[in-house]
């Protein structure tokens, strides 16, 4: 997965996490670090915060279970529209995980 959070603010982001892995994931939190002040508004599929440039997503009840192959959706509004770089390195379940 990989986003670019720059451009108007108000403008929604959606990131699909698809477990690539032979075992079930049972619970998950994804997380990545902001590189230029950017915000997250709005976000759904997920509980979102924020604690400066750090963000997390932890599941919900309804979508934390992923089978090998399956995936969610989440999503966010951004706040504010300054130039950034590209978001590329994330983190599940507290291990680095590839972004495509």
């Amino acid at each position: 997965m990989t986003f670019t959070v720059s451009g108007p603010a108000g403008s929604s982001r959606r990131l699909w996490i698809t477990n690539t892995g032979e075992e079930t994931i049972n619970g998950w939190e994804l997380g990545w670090e902001f590189t230029a002040g950017e915000k997250v508004g709005n976000g759904w599929s997920g509980v979102w915060s924020q604690d400066g440039a750090a963000v997390t997503v932890d599941s919900m009840p309804w979508n934390g279970t992923l089978r090998p192959g399956q995936s969610v959706t989440i999503g966010f509004v951004g706040q504010s529209s300054v130039n950034a770089t590209d978001v590329t390195e994330f983190t599940l379940n507290g291990e680095a995980c590839t972004a495509s």
